[in-house]
């Protein structure tokens, strides 16, 4: 019985200090991810990975360099996914990575460089696509944070804080609006279009996160509307 009681005991206080602890855990993994952007765009401005569609072979030493630093902090900001949706980082990065580049599109059966996507009953069903909401809500945080590496910002809220909420507005509108409809459209989203008049203002009125923004805009016109995945089949 004082076994038994020494167990609860422990459980307990592990408990709490996982409690204690684990919100000033996630504080420093935050700042380490802003201090990691904050070094990216001070190395990478200017470069513009929109204009050459992720395309690896049409891309320089540096901005190859560009790119696999911009997926290493997509994967970080979104690791909490990756992990819950059955993702290795590599599985991730490769998935992330074909996405963004065109290499697959979000169909019913998502193969990838002999990578089935749909392999677990976690990430597809009979009742579901294979991408979730989530995840692509990171990737379009991706073709959105790259935009903006062009004007040496590495977040619509440091956006915002430049140059001002309207500002903002219209640079998006000039920038970023025809990138989204593009690789909306390049994923399978036939009417990527009916999304256009929405799109500056959703974007930065959803500074925090406008990829998940963009996501469920998209979920709520694919085929099966607002279930928190993506089915453009």
């Amino acid at each position: 019985m004082k076994i038994f009681k020494k167990i609860i005991l422990l459980t307990c206080s592990i408990s709490l200090l996982f409690f204690i602890f684990s919100p000033s855990i996630l504080a420093t993994t935050n700042e380490n991810i802003e201090t990691k952007k904050i070094e990216f765009v001070n190395q990478y401005s200017g470069i513009d990975l929109n204009s050459k569609n992720f395309n690896r072979t049409q891309m320089t030493d540096k901005e190859n360099k560009a790119y696999d630093e911009l997926l290493e902090i997509m994967y970080l900001e979104n690791m909490d996914i990756a992990i819950s949706e059955g993702y290795s980082k590599t599985e991730y990065l490769q998935l992330a990575e074909d996405i963004l580049s065109g290499n697959v599109t979000l169909s019913e059966n998502l193969n990838s460089n002999s990578i089935t996507y749909s392999a677990t009953s976690t990430r597809a069903s009979n009742d579901h696509g294979t991408i979730s909401t989530q995840f692509l809500g990171g990737v379009l945080n991706g073709v959105i944070d790259s935009a903006l590496l062009v004007a040496g910002a590495g977040s619509v809220s440091v956006l915002i804080k430049k140059m001002g909420k309207e500002a903002a507005k219209e640079w998006i509108e000039k920038n970023v609006k025809q990138s989204i409809i593009k690789k909306l459209s390049e994923l399978g989203l036939k009417e990527a279009g009916v999304l256009a008049g929405s799109i500056v203002g959703g974007i930065v009125d959803a500074y925090v996160d406008p990829g998940s923004w963009l996501a469920e805009q998209v979920d709520a016109n694919d085929k099966i509307p607002s279930n928190g995945y993506i089915e453009l089949w």
